[in-house]
């Protein structure tokens, strides 16, 4: 008589058979065989167990690939049925399991439909992500005419408020727009000036960035042809004109009339030649 390979009670079997059963927790007792995978008719069962085992491992691989896509920022919610996409898991899990107990189920299914989805998302948010940076690319353009727009109107405000404090002849305003506008750009919501080297241009106290004001007034030494005759407010601060003896250093100049006054007077290259203290 043949012996049963499980059975739920050791009485089941004769007295001297039961040493030959072991049991195991949930199934029963198993009886012990040797050397199973030879049985001639276990043999078709392993290989496909085999096989089952290996789309399982190549499934596996391909939903790793989308272990860490944000279902949120990529919109998948409102355009897949989640609720399919977790029968597909729990169907490979429920796979990987009646494969552990040598059953032998198909999962070619679950690769193709997994494939299927993979191109499809892949095909979608390419193009979604194509529109986007299109998008981003015109925004940046007109961000960056407006940037240039506002830029252009807050300096000729400031040039031409600072030409007509410093004495510019209203004839060379256009000029004198044209020339601030070569050096300075806006740089964290200031105007900054800029040499040809790519450092910022200080001003007088050699610390901070040179003033639209500073900036006309520097001109003075190459061009005087901008500039208004001396006969009106030039001097230093008490109405006299800045004395050479009296000027050791920038600092003695406090205000732009008086770094104004001294240049016409005595010239750019003495100004610049002064000490900063």
């Amino acid at each position: 008589m043949a012996l049963t390979a499980v059975i739920e009670r050791l009485e089941d079997v004769a007295e001297d058979m039961r040493s030959l059963y072991t049991e195991k927790e949930g199934v029963g007792y198993i009886l012990d065989i040797a050397n199973v995978k030879d049985h001639p008719d276990a043999m078709g069962a392993f290989a496909a167990l085999g096989v089952e085992r290996t789309k399982n491992k190549s499934l596996k691989a391909e939903l790793e690939k989308f272990k860490d896509v944000d279902l949120d920022d990529y919109k998948i919610r409102s355009e897949l049925d989640l609720d399919e996409i977790d029968s597909l898991r729990q169907r490979q899990a429920a796979q990987e399991e009646n494969g552990n107990n040598g059953k032998k189920q198909s999962g070619s299914e679950i690769e193709a439909e997994v494939s299927k989805r993979v191109e499809s998302m892949v095909r979608k948010y390419t193009s979604e992500i194509d529109a986007r940076d299109s998008s981003i690319k015109d925004l940046n353009a007109k961000l960056s005419e407006s940037v240039k727009l506002m830029t252009t109107f807050q300096l000729n405000q400031e040039v031409d408020a600072a030409s007509v404090k410093v004495g510019v002849k209203p004839s060379a305003m256009t000029d004198v727009r044209d020339r601030a506008a070569k050096i300075f750009r806006m740089e964290e919501g200031t105007l900054t000036p800029f040499g040809t080297d790519g450092e910022v241009i200080r001003g007088a106290d050699a610390v901070h960035a040179q003033t639209v004001e500073e900036f006309i007034v520097s001109l003075q030494p190459t061009a005087e042809h901008l500039f208004q005759g001396s006969s009106g407010s030039g001097g230093s601060g008490s109405g006299e004109k800045p004395k050479a003896g009296r000027v050791r250093s920038k600092k003695d100049l406090q205000t732009v009339d008086q770094q104004a006054a001294y240049i016409h007077e005595f010239g750019g290259d003495a100004y610049h030649k002064l000490p900063v203290e």
